[in-house]
């Protein structure tokens, strides 16, 4: 019952043919600065598939969460972007 009068309300505020006055938000200036990122230094020669190195130095080829599972945890992802 109280959702019928709300709805109705609203159709009737709508509905009334009054001009509806649009705000604009206050201008507000703020600077955006991006973050700094650190690239990671990556060894010259990775064996093939490699998609981690582990904390303990040791690779991962795994492709799930289960990288580096009992090695100390993924030291550093490596992403490698294949176009065929």
């Amino acid at each position: 019952m109280i959702a019928f009068s709300i709805v109705t309300t609203m159709l009737i505020a709508c509905s009334s043919g009054e001009k509806v006055e649009v705000v604009k938000a206050a201008s507000t200036s703020s600077t955006i600065q991006p973050a700094h990122s650190i690239q990671a230094q990556l060894p010259q020669h990775l064996p093939n598939n490699v998609t981690a190195i582990c904390r303990d130095g040791s690779y991962s080829t795994a492709t799930d969460d289960s990288a580096c599972l009992g090695n100390g945890g993924v030291s550093t992802k490596i992403s490698r972007y294949h176009s065929e």
